[in-house]
């Protein structure tokens, strides 16, 4: 009688499979490289991909080179730049101590609000939308103290 397989993904595990069957579980994404295999009778699993011969190596094409442009060039690309298609608008929103007067998708305008009193302040400020939260302050002159406001950005 030959070994059979277990296979477990999480506290999921299935088996018992024949190597053949296990094969062929791997080449239809039933398998994962990720997942634990183990042979009946063994204790510990192991990770798929360690299993010899199950995930045979993908053949890796290599293009040929090709010679960059010289900066100035009408062909030339910068390799930094991000296609004009990837770059999403984005979006700000109001967090603590600010209200949102506009946005474009690139930069939010904004007017601090005192948290404590209500005041708003008479000047706004304009920033880029920011990755994740930005903080700005404002004196009150009402309470006379300083205040802390923040604006939560999306893409």
């Amino acid at each position: 009688m030959s070994l059979q397989w277990f296979y477990g993904r999480g506290s999921d595990i299935t088996g018992p499979v024949s190597r053949a069957e296990l094969s062929e579980l791997a080449s239809s994404g039933g398998v994962l490289a990720t997942d634990m295999v183990w042979q009946d009778g063994v204790e510990d699993g192991i990770r798929a991909s360690d299993v010899p011969e199950l995930f045979p190596a993908a053949v890796a094409v290599v293009e040929e080179a090709k010679p960059l442009a010289p900066m100035g060039h009408p062909d030339w690309i910068n390799p930094l730049a991000r296609p004009e298609a990837e770059t999403k608008p984005g979006r700000a929103v109001a967090g603590k101590a600010t209200s949102i007067i506009g946005q474009d998708g690139k930069t939010v305008k904004f007017r601090m609000k005192c948290d404590l009193c209500g005041r708003d302040d008479a000047s706004f400020k304009t920033i880029p939308i920011p990755h994740g939260t930005a903080r700005a302050s404002f004196y009150c002159k009402k309470c006379r103290k300083r205040r802390d406001g923040e604006i939560h950005g999306y893409y």
